[in-house]
């Protein structure tokens, strides 16, 4: 018992050790690494876990092989007490795009894990016919992205509770109960680069829409959820009052969409949800997801994924 204690205690003091100047030079370091597709430029744990989409990819495969740049213009979060670093913005594999989520974990002064969420112009859309994915707008998420911030220290509130602010939008969508979330009314939602809210309502059977609905807490009765299934929030920026948020939107059975897996950036303003930046990809109805501990993916795939003996 007490070397376990003493054990976690070095741990934690190892992850609040590190700074954000630290946490940068980091991920600096792994995305250089990835567009020279040498793993070795990277200081990478000895078990270096790594995933795209929920698949495990070892170093040097997957976007490895295909990412020849990252666009200057994008986002990053640190989380000094979990040694924890994040991206968003764009990579470039040749002439083509891609909207990326990038999380880094920080372990003994070396890179630990790596998961991307990768959205391509033809990815497969919700019933999974490809190259018909209908949320990706790069051009929107570089005009639209929230600017780089420092909260004053008098305006945040405490890690635990942006995590409850963050999961209080997961409860909503699951209870399809938009007073569930802590809130600013015209809160707003972008997802892989696409502008989903402040639009005119759209009425369905009397209720509102999905696309173009007023705000981030309109339209919960369109999207077929019944859950909001492996809940984790990897990393916490207070400096900047963002949470990364990660799940998976369980369909209400029958519905003819796919389960869709995601990163989602939490913007908290003065004790509410003031904006979210999603990174997404609708899966394929045979793959485990999220494929992250504690959750390693035993969630409801389709029948016909059962082969018969």
């Amino acid at each position: 018992m007490g070397v376990d204690m003493d054990l976690a205690q070095a741990e934690a003091a190892t992850a609040s050790g590190y700074d954000r100047a630290f946490l940068n030079s980091m991920l600096d370091q792994f995305l250089q690494a990835v567009i020279a597709n040498e793993p070795s430029l990277a200081p990478l744990w000895i078990g270096f876990r790594e995933t795209v989409n929920s698949v495990v990819t070892p170093a040097g495969e997957g976007v490895w092989q295909t990412a020849t740049a990252f666009d200057a213009d994008n986002r990053r979060f640190f989380d000094p007490q979990g040694g924890s670093a994040a991206l968003l913005g764009l990579m470039y594999e040749g002439e083509e795009r891609a909207i990326v989520s990038l999380r880094l974990c920080i372990k003994e002064d070396r890179i630990a894990e790596a998961e991307w969420h990768v959205g391509r112009r033809n990815d497969p859309s919700p019933q999974g016919f490809p190259g018909q994915l209908e949320l990706y707008d790069p051009e929107g998420m570089v005009q639209r992205m929230p600017a780089t911030r420092v909260i004053a220290q008098t305006e945040r509130v405490s890690r635990a509770a942006l995590v409850a602010i963050a999961n209080s939008y997961f409860d909503g969508l699951s209870s399809q109960n938009p007073r569930a979330v802590i809130a600013h009314c015209g809160c707003t939602r972008t997802e892989n680069g696409l502008n989903v809210t402040t639009g005119p309502i759209k009425k369905v059977a009397g209720k509102p829409g999905f696309i173009g609905v007023e705000d981030c807490m309109a339209g919960y009765e369109q999207l077929g959820i019944v859950l909001v299934q492996a809940r984790r929030f990897p990393l916490v920026d207070e400096e900047q009052q963002v949470v990364l948020g990660s799940g998976v939107f369980i369909r209400q059975p029958g519905l003819n969409k796919r389960r869709l897996h995601f990163m989602e950036y939490f913007y908290i303003d003065h004790q509410r949800l003031r904006h979210t930046e999603a990174a997404l990809f609708y899966v394929d109805p045979a793959q485990p997801v999220p494929n992250w501990p504690p959750y390693d993916g035993n969630f409801p795939l389709s029948l016909p994924t059962y082969l018969p003996l």
